[in-house]
């Protein structure tokens, strides 16, 4: 095959090798963007993150009520936030596939769901602070170590199944293996090879 065929059938390959790239991503995004929000909440629902927290900080009985009474009004603010979120992917992807996508458009439906994250982030902050504000000195300890106990197991849960959808933090495991050392070409080889 002369250089100018080889050139052309390596263009055709790139340009299906694209095609099939954006179709992926295109299915990735219709199957995760199409899951329906939470259902809302009744007033009187219990969670089981309610309990656990009453119960590891050592809340008496007044302190529960009025634990329970915030933590209503934390998750009325939190649903809110996750179904303008929804709406708002629910709009992007129909910009996504619109004949001629505003990329504009997207990139300020992006920076407004950015906002709403930081708005949760915000409100997930003061929730606690005014847990704090119930507890009595002596709770405060048991108070820290439950947040400490749960950012552990959210750390832990893999990014699809966290709760709210966020992304985990960074792994700072220091106990993992250090990354494999590059070749003399600037790669890694494979495990087991080249060690």
């Amino acid at each position: 095959m002369n250089q100018k065929g080889a050139m052309n059938w390596q263009t055709w390959i790139i340009i299906i090798l694209v095609l099939l790239n954006i179709a992926s991503l295109s299915g990735l995004w219709i199957l995760y963007s199409n899951q329906a929000p939470p259902p809302p909440r009744k007033e009187n629902d219990r969670t089981p993150l309610e309990d656990v927290i009453i119960e590891g900080v050592g809340l008496d009985e007044a302190q529960a009520l009025q634990f329970r009474q915030l933590h209503l009004v934390h998750r009325k603010l939190k649903d809110s936030l996750d179904a303008e979120t929804f709406k708002l992917k629910g709009l992007m992807q129909k910009e996504l596939f619109a004949a001629f996508p505003d990329t504009a458009k997207m990139s300020q439906m992006v920076q407004q769901i950015a906002a709403l994250h930081a708005e949760h982030e915000r409100q997930l902050y003061n929730h606690f602070l005014d847990l704090k504000r119930l507890c009595r000195p002596d709770q405060f300890e048991n108070l820290e170590k439950l947040l400490n106990e749960m950012l552990v197991v959210i750390k832990k849960q893999p990014k699809s199944n966290s709760e709210d959808g966020r992304s985990s933090p960074p792994d700072t495991n220091h106990n993992s293996k250090p990354p494999r050392p590059k070749n003399d070409r600037g790669r890694r080889p494979p495990p087991g090879e080249g060690n």
